[in-house]
């Protein structure tokens, strides 16, 4: 008996080797395309994680240079990649975090009106310094800045150079010059996240009042720095410190000019009195604690005092940074004079040993005349040896002479006195802030009054023309400065005042003393909280903005911690266009008008100022920046869908046209992602119009976003510029809202016929078409008869011919079943331009 040969098993086996080999090479494109794509994501949002995190580790920095604390930070110096179960990733992203030498940080041409400082601060100031760098790696994406950090500035640094601040420098501040000394050894790298403490080593709660040394100099700050003098200038100007031209009162900086080596040059304008203050941070090891540098006296002394009266005498011992050391002894003695000191533990004598400075570095001891009658009096100081010992040298930085006179209270002393001095108590309990005024003892709130200042005023008794007086206070601290600090009576009324400025709740003894009489102040200066707190206003800033359009300010986060903000007050107080504008600047949201064209990047000065229930006011500024930046490109789109039900096989023809780009434009990415699943694909191309097939690969019958993003290439790499997303479900059959993207010049389909010629017995489906396409833009047509059903085949065919007869479209199987039949016409970028289908059942007959 023969049989017949059976190959019908044949055909499952081939379409299963065909089926693995498409899974195979689907799987190698993901791993090829997709997986790359998605974790460079990965790694660009953790760079911009860092950059927050920098930021955060710079405002730490700065604060613990101002107050003793220590801050702590984290810094996420890698990443991890999302985990994959037949795709490979690889090895984790990481970076590295270190403090790297600088250089030295320096103040030149400076001198003080302060005897004793000038001991300390005579022709340069300067400090070896370092810098805290961020280096990631990669192993993606391209181009990643090294984030730094120095003298105040967090920034990015990319290969070809500086591309902006993460945040505004603070080095210069009006007359506030503040070095920011950055010390100690850090190291760190690997994935996770390292932690950062910026330990308070010499916070800077002392100033230095400095001006220049020569009329015919420049105070000048020499920055070492991995920015150039431009990138300098720059920051110095956004941050409304730049003056080049000397019209501004609140910008000092006159010049920005490349110094010796890595380091630029910062010219201040002359003849300012500018505020120095020093404050040290360390990182990690090798951080030393500053040792004391020299001894200063605080406070002013009296020309001339009273026998029957003590003199207060306050020591204070400095680090070199200029900041107080506590727990340091200090000697003295009276070398002239027939009085005694006396401690504050009572110890009392002509020589006093190690007395110790207290939390704040300072010592405060009192001369007791012995009321013999009239004397000059020396008292020497010093921290490291004994005053009457031979190398002692009133002129060093450790010692410190104090020289004044006592007259005899009894016979009037020079000039024989016939009147008294006494402060005007009523006048000094009707300024702000001032309470309980009890003979000579008052108090101050500096709850209750915003300005931290009040008048004190002074008279003889009875009047005395003509009397030359001195005011001082025994701490400087708690009374920073007296303006003026001593006065002559020139109206000849016998009145005397000064201004009183407050820094810090305490005691102070305030005196006003002539040659004949003198009284004193007892002051207590407190901080109730049950006072009224002044405010604190909050810009919500900076901003940016485009020409020509508007901007919402915020200043909702101003608040007040005990009661409420009755009035807010907007101004523009710099504007170099003229023609910026406010609308109700007297509300919290006012809305912020831009002028109608730019010629670049331009910041404008805001001004906020608010009032609270209580009458007191706070006042902050921010900047907003201007663009010149063209309006956002504009996407039209449409979504073709020629899905392949059956195979489980979504299609995509994306088609866009961007319009109002400018030379940013750097391509379009078209990507389909299934809401219900993780199926994805994308595309992308470099031409303003054209379109991109996306095949996912599976997810027919899903939810579909497609986004069509626009990217451009800015100052700080690239972004998106604009974005469309279009929703469909992968069914066949094309979504409601796609945009037609033909124009004058596009081609169209002039006829279509198509015909049915499906043989229902033999379950065969066959169609045909004859087509003619206008002239115009054209580079083909598509042809596609696609099932709607999932039981019969679909086919696609693409014709490069304005025009065909019996162009075949589809031969296979799924007879009586329902397909879409019809013709796309693509232009000469690729782009649909014109489509016409039609619904037939695939019964033989023509629809």
């Amino acid at each position: 008996m023969t049989f017949r040969d059976d190959t019908r098993a044949v055909t499952v086996q081939v379409g299963a080797v065909l089926l693995f080999g498409m899974i195979i090479i689907s799987m190698s494109m993901y791993q090829a395309t997709v997986v790359p794509n998605q974790n460079e994501q990965v790694e660009f949002q953790h760079n911009q994680q860092v950059h927050d995190e920098f930021t955060s580790l710079r405002g730490a920095i700065v604060e613990s240079a101002s107050k003793a604390t220590t801050s702590p930070s984290e810094i996420t110096l890698g990443t991890r990649y999302p985990s994959r179960t037949f795709f490979v990733n690889p090895g984790v992203a990481s970076g590295s975090l270190r403090t790297q030498e600088l250089g030295t940080l320096s103040v030149s041409n400076v001198t003080t009106s302060d005897d004793e400082v000038s001991d300390y601060v005579s022709g340069t100031v300067g400090f070896s310094t370092k810098s805290l760098v961020y280096t990631p790696d990669y192993n993606l994406l391209q181009e990643t800045p090294t984030t730094v950090y120095e003298n105040s500035l967090a920034y990015n640094r990319f290969e070809n150079g500086y591309n902006g601040t993460l945040s505004p420098q603070s080095l210069v501040d009006g007359r506030r010059i503040s070095l920011v000394i950055l010390t100690g050894n850090y190291s760190e790298n690997g994935v996770g996240a390292a932690s950062v403490d910026a330990q308070s080593v010499s916070p800077s709660v002392r100033s230095v009042p400095i001006t220049s040394n020569d009329s015919s100099r420049n105070v000048t700050l020499t920055i070492p720095t991995n920015l150039t003098a431009d990138e300098w200038e720059t920051s110095l100007e956004d941050a409304g410190e730049l003056d080049s031209a000397g019209t501004d009162p609140d910008a000092y900086v006159s010049d920005v000019r490349p110094g010796p080596g890595n380091t630029v040059v910062v010219e201040l304008e002359r003849g300012a009195t500018y505020d120095l203050r020093i404050g040290v941070v360390g990182l990690g090891s090798g951080v030393d604690e500053p040792s004391a540098h020299y001894l200063t006296r605080v406070g002013s002394v009296p020309n001339s005092a009273r026998d029957d009266a003590t003199v207060p005498l306050t020591f204070e011992v400095r680090d070199r940074y200029n900041n107080p050391v506590s727990g340091e002894t200090v000697n003295l003695s009276v070398t002239a004079g027939s009085g005694e000191l006396v401690a504050q533990n009572g110890t009392s004598g002509t020589t006093l040993s190690g007395v110790k400075t207290d939390g704040d570095g300072r010592i405060t001891v009192e001369y007791d005349p012995d009321e013999s009658g009239s004397d000059s009096v020396t008292v020497r100081a010093s921290a490291d040896k004994s005053p009457g010992d031979g190398a002692y040298d009133g002129a060093s930085r450790p010692d410190v002479t104090t020289t004044f006179d006592v007259y005899d209270a009894q016979s009037g002393g020079e000039g024989s006195s016939s009147y008294d001095i006494e402060w005007d108590e009523s006048a000094i309990e009707s300024q702000p802030g001032i309470t309980n005024c009890d003979g000579d003892t008052c108090t101050y709130d500096l709850a209750a009054d915003s300005n931290d200042k009040f008048d004190l005023e002074a008279f003889t008794t009875p009047n005395e023309a003509f009397v030359n007086v001195d005011f001082y206070a025994n701490d400087s601290g708690v009374v920073t400065n007296l303006q003026p600090s001593e006065e002559s009576d020139s109206n000849g009324d016998g009145v005397f005042s000064t201004v009183a400025t407050v820094g810090s709740t305490g005691s102070v003894v305030i005196r006003v003393s002539s040659t004949s009489a003198a009284d004193t102040l007892n002051l207590t200066v407190v901080d109730t909280p049950g006072g009224n707190a002044p405010p604190t206003a909050d810009t919500g800033g900076p901003y940016t903005t485009s020409a020509g359009s508007s901007i919402e300010l915020d200043g909702t986060g101003s608040s007040d911690s005990d009661g409420t903000i009755t009035d807010y007050n907007w101004t523009i107080t710099n504007d170099p266009t003229g023609d910026a504008s406010l609308s109700n600047s007297d509300s919290a949201t006012p809305m912020f008008d831009a002028p109608e064209t730019v010629s670049e990047d331009t910041s404008i000065t805001v001004e906020l100022t608010v009032t609270d229930d209580g009458g007191s006011t706070d006042t902050e500024t921010t900047t907003i920046t201007v663009t010149d930046t063209p309006p956002s490109p504009s996407i039209s789109m449409r979504v073709d869908d020629l899905t392949n039900v059956r195979s489980n096989d979504p299609a995509f023809v994306v088609s866009y046209d961007i319009g109002d780009t400018n030379a940013s434009f750097e391509r379009v990415e078209v990507e389909m992602a299934s809401t219900e699943s993780s199926a994805s694909d994308s595309g992308q191309q470099t031409t303003q119009r054209g379109s991109v097939r996306t095949e996912p690969g599976y997810g027919q019958g899903q939810s579909f976003e497609v986004t069509v993003d626009v990217i451009y290439d800015g100052p700080s790499g690239e972004y998106v510029a604009e974005s469309r997303t279009m929703t469909d479900t992968t069914d066949a059959q094309n979504p409601a809202g796609n945009d037609d993207l033909s124009d004058g010049s596009s081609a169209s389909v002039s006829s279509l016929n198509v015909e049915d010629r499906t043989n229902t017995n033999t379950n065969n489906v066959r169609y045909r078409a004859d087509y003619t396409v206008s002239s115009g833009d054209f580079s083909q047509v598509e042809l596609a008869a696609l099932n709607l059903n999932g039981n019969g085949a679909t086919a696609t065919t693409q014709v490069a011919a304005r025009s065909r007869n019996n162009e075949q479209i589809l031969s296979g199987d799924g007879a009586g079943t329902d397909y879409r039949v019809g013709i796309l016409v693509y232009d000469d970028t690729g782009t649909v331009v014109d489509i016409v289908f039609v619904t037939d059942t695939a019964d033989g007959t023509d629809p």
